[in-house]
C-alpha cells in the first residue's frame, strides 16, 4: 500500500492532468499487487525449499513477462497464444492501467478486466486459505503429539498395550 502511494504521488508530479483517475489507478494497483503477492505465496507453499520456490517464481514471472507483449509483440504471436495472453495478469493490469491512467477511459468500460483480476485474487486467496488450514492442522497435530505431555503419555500407554 505504501509503494502504491509513493508511485501515485510521484506520477502526480509528472502527470498533473490525471488527478481524477488516481482512485481508479490505486484500485487497479492494489488488486494486481494483491494478486501477485498471493501468487507468490501459493508458489511458496507448493515447494519445499526456498531455492525451488524462487526458481518457480522466476520461471512464472518470466513466462508471464514473455507472453505479455513487453518482449515480443502480441500481434506477432499465434492466435491461440494471443488468446491465452489476454488472460495473463500482466496483460490485464497493463491494459487496465493504460486505458484508465493514460487514455482517461472510465473504469466502467473496462469492468470485465478488473473483475477478472479480482477473481484471480479471490481464487488465489481461497487456495492460500485452504493450504494454510490444512498445513496448520497437520503442524498443530504434529506439535501436540511430540511436545504435549498428555499426548506423550497416551502414546506410551498405547505402545505398551500393543
Amino acid at each position: 500500500l505504501v509503494q502504491i502511494i509513493v508511485i501515485l504521488g510521484i506520477s502526480l508530479i509528472f502527470l498533473k492532468d490525471s488527478l481524477p483517475s488516481i482512485p481508479y489507478v490505486a484500485l487497479i494497483l492494489f488488486v494486481s499487487a494483491s494478486m501477485f503477492t498471493f501468487l507468490g505465496m501459493v508458489i511458496g507453499y507448493i515447494f519445499n525449499s526456498e531455492e525451488t520456490a524462487v526458481l518457480a517464481s522466476f520461471s512464472m514471472g518470466s513466462l508471464f513477462l514473455f507472453v505479455s507483449g513487453v518482449i515480443l509483440p502480441l500481434e506477432g504471436l499465434s492466435p491461440l497464444v494471443r488468446m491465452l495472453a489476454a488472460f495473463n495478469p500482466f496483460v490485464i493490469t497493463e491494459n487496465l492501467l493504460r486505458s484508465v491512467f493514460i487514455f482517461g477511459t472510465a473504469l466502467q468500460e473496462s469492468w470485465f478486466s478488473l473483475v477478472l483480476l479480482i477473481v484471480y485474487t479471490v481464487i488465489l486467496f481461497v487456495v492460500i486459505w485452504i493450504i494454510e488450514s490444512v498445513l496448520h492442522k497437520h503442524l498443530v497435530r504434529r506439535f501436540m503429539r511430540h511436545h504435549h505431555y498428555a499426548h506423550r503419555q497416551n502414546d506410551k500407554k498405547n505402545k505398551n498395550e500393543a
